[in-house]
């Protein structure tokens, strides 16, 4: 079964994907029922890795391979934590004048995933909003003829907009 990690409430629609090792061309999907079960039946004997995807979930790989030898298997289960959407918002203005940057590019790079980064510009307003998962960022703006900046420490975004997230360049 496929379940929500908070609160152990079924995941019905969950897609569940088993991949057969040493075959990369056998892939079988099966998508969770409104109970959060899933069936994968008739498989050949060999050993299989398994993951869940659901839309608005983080993806799950099952830790273990898993070994069919004609017998059934059951007990692989999926507990998938919900992702949790924020944001930050503020205003690039120049140091000096405290007029507004338009076009400014503003960086956030989520310090658990390095890779997992977004940018925006701001507007005429040197106004800038990104929605961002649930996390801690580097963020930093830069702009052309203007040093860059970064912020002295990380922004924890969690389910709400964190404003006043400002940069003077």
């Amino acid at each position: 079964v496929v379940t929500e990690f908070d609160s152990d409430i079924p995941i019905e629609g969950a897609r569940v994907i088993l991949r057969k090792i040493g075959q990369h061309h056998f892939n079988r999907t099966a998508f969770t029922d409104e109970d959060g079960g899933y069936l994968f039946d008739n498989l050949p004997p060999g050993t299989y890795r398994l993951a869940c995807l659901k839309e608005g979930y983080f993806p799950a790989e099952y830790p273990d391979t898993v070994m069919v030898d004609g017998n059934d298997v059951t007990g692989i289960d999926f507990v998938l934590g919900r992702l949790v959407f924020g944001g930050i918002s503020g205003i690039v203005a120049n140091a000096l004048t405290g007029e507004a940057i338009g076009g400014a590019l503003v960086n956030a790079v989520n310090l658990g995933f390095p890779h997992n980064n977004r940018w925006v510009r701001t507007n005429e307003n040197g106004e800038y909003f990104m929605e961002l998962l649930a996390g801690e960022y580097r963020v930093e703006a830069r702009a052309w003829g203007y040093l860059p900046e970064a912020l002295g420490g990380p922004v924890i975004v969690g389910d709400e907009i964190v404003t006043d997230v400002d940069f003077a360049l």
